[in-house]
């Protein structure tokens, strides 16, 4: 990665680009990441994965690793195959430095809670990931996630 801002520098690796997380002076703070084609494209042959080059892969690992929590939309967990989220050792040692869990926790939100719980994202997680429904569809298939996810409900409906 080349680093063109607050000075350019030739080779960057990302962690080192993105440094420690940011503190916000104590208040919670958010990151969002994304790659589009220059034509404004987010996805090839409907998946996201296969847009990104390795240095975009590279970034969107070392961000991953600065957060507390990992925000994805259930369509996206599905259709990207999402996993479990691991970190290298240097980023589970920099995250204990820092007073962070191990890894990052997964938090996806459902409409429909139309989620595999036998999926690896669940079964293989360090923590129980948070999945955010509806309360109608806690009511109704809640109970499939009891061992893997801890669900929080958020709106009757929507």
């Amino acid at each position: 990665m080349r680093q063109l801002f607050p000075s350019p520098e030739d080779d960057v690796a990302p962690g080192t680009a993105y440094g420690d997380a940011p503190t916000g002076g104590g208040r919670p703070w958010v990151v969002t990441d994304m790659v589009a084609s220059v034509d404004g494209g987010t996805a090839v042959a409907g998946r996201s994965g296969g847009l990104g080059s390795p240095g975009d892969k590279a970034v969107f690992r070392a961000l991953r690793s600065l957060a507390d929590v990992i925000l994805v939309g259930a369509g996206t967990a599905r259709t990207e195959s999402y996993r479990a989220v691991v970190v290298d050792d240097a980023a589970r040692e920099r995250r204990l430095a820092h007073g962070q869990r191990p890894v990052p926790r997964l938090a996806l939100v459902s409409g429909r809670l139309d989620l595999d719980a036998a999926s690896p994202m669940f079964t293989d997680a360090a923590e129980a990931p948070l999945v955010f429904t509806t309360t109608r569809a806690a009511t109704r298939g809640a109970s499939r996630f009891a061992e893997v996810a801890e669900v929080v409900t958020a709106g009757e409906d929507t």
